[in-house]
């Protein structure tokens, strides 16, 4: 099965609502770096993808898996249990962003008083 990371990296960012800079800066990473990965200009390391972990929570390749894998090929016995986990993935996505939100909100609460 075929994994794209640097689709799966792109997507990841654009469902956590990040510019290129921003998740840059979130990851630890140089916007050039990030943008080579998305376009599969370069593959990210294992300390990169563990910066996606470190930062989001997300194994990049358990998420490339549920959302870029060739799971056509995949036997029909796993192709639920790859359903399941985008599934997963997105409900995980909707919660960061359900705390990111939250944590906006204090912030502003904060910086008005």
């Amino acid at each position: 099965m075929a994994i794209d990371l640097g689709r799966a990296a792109q997507e990841l960012r654009s469902r956590l609502k990040l510019s290129l800079r921003e998740a840059a800066q979130e990851l630890g990473v140089s916007y050039v770096h990030l943008c080579n990965i998305e376009n599969g200009k370069s593959s990210p390391s294992p300390e990169t993808i563990e910066k996606f972990h470190d930062a989001w929570g997300v194994d990049l390749y358990m998420f490339a898996i549920a959302f870029h894998g060739d799971n056509r090929h995949a036997p029909k016995a796993l192709r639920g249990s790859i359903k399941a986990l985008a599934d997963a993935w997105k409900d995980h996505i909707d919660a960061l962003l359900a705390k990111r939100a939250k944590e906006d909100d204090r912030s502003c609460l904060t910086s008005a008083t």
